[in-house]
């Protein structure tokens, strides 16, 4: 029998999941966005305790230009206190697992409560404004397309809309979810958190930027694309990958 490789399921603050597969101390597989495929989790962890080697396999993951999967987990684990390790080859640990966690191991039924409907929404609403700008003919680079598409107006505007958005949302949640992407992504805050329409357009940024990812995974010719300048041609090529 195949000798096991070691592994780490990590969450982390953003309810995010991910999966390192070690050889020795070296990290040579890494892959993320196990919180939307709960399945494949279970998967993949079952075929690492049969002693399966995702690399001789070629099981797909995204990687960076530029990025190996160890500087992929290095850069996950390089803040020191936005991530938990909620299972390993040895055990899992349900006391550290947050609400995607717990999702995935079938420790509660929470589908639901992590996509509630407001977050649906406001998912499909991301999605439709990124495929809109492809077919607008879209012709910056790739890589700024989330700047173009959600930093360049709003989700929301008025503060009783915002505040009624907040709500169904839950505004605990998105102060939350807020409050962490911009400390580990820039260092500190900047959005005004009791500015309720400030408050749900940058949760709105938040979002968009994770279904972009999303959307990135599912077309190649995109990640392909990213640093150059997009052009009709692309665009299509992009949507046809994408299913529009």
């Amino acid at each position: 029998m195949a000798k096991q490789l070691s592994y780490q399921v990590l969450e982390d603050n953003g309810g995010k999941l991910h999966l390192a597969v070690f050889n020795g101390d070296e990290c040579i597989w890494f892959a993320s966005g196990y919180e939307y495929i709960p399945d494949n989790l279970q998967e993949d962890i079952a075929a690492l305790h049969s002693g399966r080697h995702p690399l001789q396999e070629g099981w797909e993951y995204y990687l960076p230009e530029g990025y190996t999967p160890q500087k992929l987990y290095d850069e996950l684990t390089s803040h020191k206190h936005s991530w938990k390790i909620i299972a390993d080859e040895s055990a899992t640990y349900p006391e550290r697992m947050g609400v995607a966690g717990r999702m995935v191991f079938g420790l509660d039924d929470v589908y639901e409560e992590v996509m509630n409907l407001k977050e649906k929404a406001m998912r499909q609403d991301a999605r439709g404004r990124i495929i809109e700008c492809l077919k607008d003919g879209f012709n910056g680079y790739y890589c700024d397309l989330h700047h173009r598409v959600f930093n360049t107006g709003y989700y929301i505007i008025g503060t009783e809309r915002a505040k009624e958005a907040l709500k169904e949302y839950d505004v605990f949640e998105a102060i939350k979810r807020v409050l962490t992407y911009e400390k580990e992504n820039f260092g500190e805050l900047y959005t005004d958190l009791s500015d309720p329409e400030k408050l749900i357009n940058a949760l709105h940024y938040i979002i968009g930027e994770e279904v972009l990812h999303e959307m990135l995974d599912a077309s190649e010719t995109w990640a392909n694309n990213w640093n150059n300048r997009a052009d009709e041609e692309t665009n299509a090529k992009i949507l046809e990958e994408l299913g529009e």
